[in-house]
């Protein structure tokens, strides 16, 4: 297969998969398979994949940050870079305990484990200097570390929970993005993959006011520097 790219999307009705198919076609890709994961088995899912693998690593040597990825679906993420190829940094902060462990099919010389808590944005500057030495460049950065922290109503927050929420959430991705910029300018390209929430544009539940606003900011951020890294 000279391409081969794979959709997984949860949910499609027939009309969006049509659309997905038609996007696919008319950028040139010679070979594609649109992938509904509600429709079909595990083992059917579990097949396709082993094929993909069997013909061809989709990252060869490509060098990737998966930041949030002990657990959850950063680790996931991460770990199926790394099945397909790529050098890949791991990042996690008080979830590390067992990550070791999944990763026992993989050289070690693949990837790096890194500690760092993002809720201090002044750990991400050098999280992303040890992770840049590590990998020699960087072709993508996965801007997935975040999560709730708690539940706070307006009227219990305090100014410091709120900025923690917010280090975490909203400054560590536009930092890490920062710090990757220079990177990108030198090899003149570059991707910056960023994980929002449903509740970016929900609102979310009660008590979860700053977290939602937090992940509405990366949903900003992400439209804006589409539009300002272009160029590179």
């Amino acid at each position: 297969m000279s391409n081969q790219v794979v959709t997984f999307g949860c949910r499609l009705n027939i009309s969006e998969s049509e659309i997905i198919k038609e996007q696919l076609s008319e950028s040139g890709l010679k070979d594609y398979v649109v992938f509904n994961s509600c429709s079909v088995t595990k083992e059917a899912e579990r097949k396709l994949r082993q094929s993909m693998r069997k013909n061809r690593k989709l990252y060869p040597d490509k060098k990737i940050i998966v930041t949030g990825s002990s657990t959850g679906i950063g680790m996931l993420t991460a770990i199926e870079y790394l099945r397909l190829g790529a050098k890949v940094i791991f990042h996690g902060n008080k979830s590390l305990n067992n990550l070791n462990n999944k990763l026992n099919e993989f050289d070690n010389s693949c990837y790096k484990i890194l500690k760092s808590d993002f809720t201090d944005v002044g750990q991400v500057e050098d999280f992303m200097k040890q992770s840049l030495d590590f990998l020699q460049g960087l072709d993508i950065l996965v801007n997935n570390a975040g999560t709730m922290v708690g539940r706070y109503h307006l009227e219990e927050i305090s100014k410091s929970k709120f900025e923690e929420i917010f280090n975490l959430n909203a400054k560590s991705a536009y930092f890490a993005s920062k710090s990757a910029l220079d990177q990108f300018k030198k090899q003149n390209y570059g991707c910056i993959i960023n994980v929002s929430t449903i509740s970016a544009s929900t609102g979310g539940s009660a008590g979860s006011s700053a977290y939602s606003a937090s992940k509405s900011f990366i949903s900003g951020i992400t439209r804006s520097l589409a539009s300002e890294l272009a160029p590179y």
